[in-house]
Order: C-alpha cells, then sequence, then structure tokens
C-alpha cells in the first residue's frame, strides 16, 4: 500500500455504457481488485459518471471531502 490510506476511483464516461449493469460489474472488479490490496469499504471509494456531462462530480467531489484523511503538514 506504500503509505496510501484512502484510494478514491471515478468510473468515467459511463453515459457512453449501453448496457448500465455493465458499470455495477466494473465497480465490483475494482473492488474486488482493492481488496486484494488490503482495502476495505472504509478506505477505498468508487463512484461513476461523466467528467464531460458533470454527472456524478459533485457526488464524487462530496465523497472526497468527506472522506480524506486529515493530516497535519509539517
Amino acid at each position: 500500500r506504500a503509505g496510501i490510506t484512502n484510494i478514491f476511483c471515478f468510473l468515467n464516461k459511463v453515459d457512453l455504457v449501453k448496457d448500465k449493469g455493465l458499470v455495477g460489474l466494473i465497480e465490483m472488479e475494482c473492488r474486488e481488485l482493492a481488496t486484494q490490496h488490503g482495502y476495505t469499504k472504509d478506505n477505498f471509494f468508487v463512484n461513476s459518471g461523466s467528467a464531460q456531462l458533470d454527472i456524478g462530480i459533485d457526488d464524487f467531489i462530496k465523497i472526497i471531502t468527506s472522506n480524506i484523511e486529515k493530516t497535519p503538514t509539517k
């Protein structure tokens, strides 16, 4: 994990996916990969949307700001 405490993953361009169930499968695959590397639902966060169409961006920013570790700077 190299000192990385949280991972935030944004699945982009989901507006181009015709089968919305596929997005869920990709999200699940990301979670499984994160679990293999020692991350849990408490420190691996995933959201989907479209950056170009501004879909899901606000939710993703909320996830980041509410879960990012606040560490003092030296």
